[in-house]
């Protein structure tokens, strides 16, 4: 099966998108100096980590597994490994303190909780990166080995739990574009439209990526 392009233009396609949606929040709510970080509302604060994590750390997690792939040198696979789980792992804390500012923020207002499409969208696609990353976890502890630990492992399970949060986050994300945060920062629909589009197609295709690589290997192994 024939690899779908994967290029440099899809992570800036997103990164942008992230960079842009931070400004503007930023900027709405009081932003001029990267001083005014201390003082913004609670709320801010779930944008900003939510791009910080899945339109920053994610993506420059993703590039270097699609790296690792390409390369059979078994040093060079442990050093992406890593350097993916490192990524991640920063993403995931990232999503979590970005769930806890709303969380709070809710609190302190005496509002509901997860009451939108968006909120429970967005707390069920955090199980499944958390899944995903501990299913990683449960693969890199090797008690069998002297190191203990191995970087240089495959795992379905590990993928296909990625390939879903990794569609689903994107989703995820987009919605909140259309709430009624995302319809003040972003007065034009047009503009909400194309940053989601920017967010979910990306995704897409690594995920596409991903998959095509993987039926590309399972040809290879029939033939054989």
């Amino acid at each position: 099966m024939a690899r779908l392009p994967v290029t440099p233009v899809l992570l800036l396609l997103t990164f942008g998108a992230g960079a842009y949606i931070a400004f503007e929040t930023f900027k709405a709510l009081g932003g001029k100096t990267l001083k005014d970080l201390k003082t913004l509302p609670l709320f801010a604060y779930h944008p900003i980590l939510m791009v910080a994590s899945w339109l920053f750390f994610a993506p420059l997690s993703w590039s270097l597994i699609l790296v690792r792939g390409r390369t059979l040198v078994k040093s060079k696979r442990v050093i992406l490994t890593q350097l993916h789980a490192a990524s991640m792992f920063l993403a995931v804390v990232c999503w979590g303190l970005a769930l806890g500012s709303i969380f709070v923020h809710k609190q302190k207002l005496e509002k509901e909780h997860f009451q939108s499409p968006h909120s429970m969208m967005g707390a069920s696609v955090f199980v499944l990166i958390v899944s995903s990353y501990m299913s990683a976890l449960y693969n890199v502890v090797d008690s069998k080995s002297k190191e203990k630990v191995n970087f240089n492992w495959t795992s379905k399970i590990h993928k296909n739990i990625g390939k879903v949060a990794l569609c689903m986050t994107g989703l995820a994300i987009s919605t909140g574009l259309f709430t009624r945060w995302g319809k003040t920062t972003f007065e034009d629909k047009n503009i909400r439209t194309g940053l989601a589009l920017c967010i979910i197609v990306p995704q897409l295709i690594v995920a596409l990526d991903v998959m095509t690589r993987s039926a590309g290997k399972e040809d290879k192994r029939k033939a054989k």
